[in-house]
């Protein structure tokens, strides 16, 4: 009887699954072909917006094979996607969509190209562009970024170890903004008084910029560290050659008293909150790209459409 039993559920559950996922298939190649009908109609990208969550949420609300969800939404991102990037929409929505095709599929580079030419050019991101951002330069680092997560974590006042390796990259990339970033940086990392090596590159570049006499004290701490540690790395020359080039003066008296100047060296080098809250990096590179081929790949996609 135990083995009938198991049998008998084995069967009806497995009968019952391929039944719902048919009429699930169906059902779903029913709404596609009638949003597309519906949008021949009238189309408007607000429309497109709709008509693509309608299908998402039939996808996730009703009883698919995993496989198959992810294939049915891949083809509504494809539908959909393609036709917003035809007309270049750009509001919120539709970049919550091009997010969400790229989650699924980050190879697909116009999207992505895309979605740098929108971000560059925002005041401020949502958090879920932000949020996305930090995943996509996580797992495929890319020079592009770096202008824009730049911008997004002076603006959130976000100083960890996270944004310390894009804000260095960034002092390589855009030049002209070291100021900007090192008005942002320097101040926090005074206030705790780090000697790390993030901390001490940061320490080394606001020299380079001609503010080493107020971070002589720290310098000077870090050069005692570097000697005490006997270090004898890049950056422990680097050092060295900037103490040297740029004639920091020794400090004076104890490490307490070392330490009490740099906390003092701090008061010069705080912002102006007015002055960090319109941080902003234009000229972005948008790498390789010319306008010719952003031209033709406009005329493609309007094509594509059509």
């Amino acid at each position: 009887d135990y083995r009938f039993i198991i049998w008998t559920y084995l069967v009806v559950l497995v009968a019952v699954s391929a039944l719902m996922s048919l009429w699930g298939h169906w059902r779903f190649n029913r709404m596609l072909a009638v949003e597309l009908a519906r949008l021949r109609r009238e189309y408007h990208p607000k429309l497109l917006i709709r008509a693509y969550r309608r299908l998402i949420n039939y996808l996730e609300g009703c009883w698919f094979f995993n496989t198959s969800r992810i294939k049915h939404s891949r083809q509504v991102a494809g539908r959909f996607g393609e036709i917003l990037l035809g007309m270049e929409i750009e509001d919120e929505e539709a970049l919550g969509i091009y997010e969400e095709i790229l989650l699924q599929e980050p190879e697909k580079d116009k999207f992505y190209d895309f979605l740098i030419r929108c971000y560059s050019r925002k005041g401020r991101l949502s958090e879920r562009s932000f949020n996305f951002l930090r995943r996509r330069y996580h797992e495929r680092p890319d020079d592009r970024l770096v202008g824009i997560l730049s911008r997004e974590y002076t603006l959130r006042r976000k100083l960890n170890y996270e944004s310390e390796r894009v804000l260095l990259r960034c002092l390589k990339l855009y030049p002209r903004h070291r100021d900007k970033v090192l008005c942002f940086v320097v101040p926090r990392l005074l206030a705790y008084s780090r000697t790390d090596d993030n901390a001490a590159m940061f320490y080394m570049a606001a020299a380079e910029e001609g503010q080493g006499e107020q971070l002589a004290p720290i310098l000077r701490r870090l050069e005692e560290r570097y000697r005490e540690k006997g270090r004898d790395d890049a950056l422990a020359y680097r050092l060295a050659q900037v103490l040297h080039d740029y004639k920091i003066p020794e400090k004076d008296g104890s490490g307490e008293k070392a330490s009490f100047a740099a906390e003092e060296s701090s008061a010069g080098w705080e912002p102006d909150e007015e002055e960090e809250g319109v941080f902003r990096l234009e000229g972005l590179d948008y790498g390789e790209q010319s306008l010719e081929r952003q031209a033709e790949e406009k005329a493609a996609g309007q094509a594509a459409m059509s």
